[in-house]
Protein backbone atom coordinates (compact mmCIF):
# COMPACT_ATOMS: atom_id res chain seq x y z
CA UNK A 1 0.00 0.00 0.00
CA UNK A 2 1.54 3.39 -1.03
CA UNK A 3 0.97 6.06 1.88
CA UNK A 4 1.27 8.91 -0.23
CA UNK A 5 -1.42 8.49 -2.62
CA UNK A 6 -5.08 6.44 -1.30
CA UNK A 7 -7.91 6.94 -2.91
CA UNK A 8 -11.84 6.05 -1.66
CA UNK A 9 -11.50 3.78 -4.03
CA UNK A 10 -8.39 1.85 -2.66
CA UNK A 11 -9.61 2.22 1.09
CA UNK A 12 -13.36 0.68 0.39
CA UNK A 13 -11.41 -2.27 -1.60
CA UNK A 14 -8.78 -2.72 1.71
CA UNK A 15 -11.93 -2.63 4.24
CA UNK A 16 -14.63 -3.49 2.74
CA UNK A 17 -16.46 -3.27 5.94
CA UNK A 18 -16.17 -2.61 9.53
CA UNK A 19 -14.63 -5.55 10.71
CA UNK A 20 -11.83 -5.79 8.21
CA UNK A 21 -11.01 -2.58 9.66
CA UNK A 22 -11.00 -3.03 13.01
CA UNK A 23 -9.11 -6.64 12.28
CA UNK A 24 -6.16 -4.68 10.32
CA UNK A 25 -6.45 -1.68 13.19
CA UNK A 26 -5.58 -4.68 15.81
CA UNK A 27 -3.02 -6.22 13.96
CA UNK A 28 -1.04 -2.87 13.67
CA UNK A 29 -1.30 -1.99 17.41
CA UNK A 30 -0.68 -5.63 18.89
CA UNK A 31 0.66 -8.10 15.97
CA UNK A 32 -0.38 -11.69 16.78
CA UNK A 33 -0.94 -11.53 20.34
CA UNK A 34 -3.58 -13.35 21.23
CA UNK A 35 -4.54 -12.68 23.98
CA UNK A 36 -5.11 -8.35 25.73
CA UNK A 37 -2.62 -7.48 28.19
CA UNK A 38 -5.32 -4.72 29.39
CA UNK A 39 -8.55 -7.03 29.60
CA UNK A 40 -7.34 -11.00 28.98
CA UNK A 41 -9.84 -11.10 26.11
CA UNK A 42 -8.47 -14.35 24.12
CA UNK A 43 -8.21 -13.77 20.70
CA UNK A 44 -10.73 -16.71 18.97
CA UNK A 45 -9.14 -17.85 15.51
Amino acid sequence: MNKNKFTAKQFNELFPDDDACLDYMFTQAYGDMEVCHNCGVIESQ
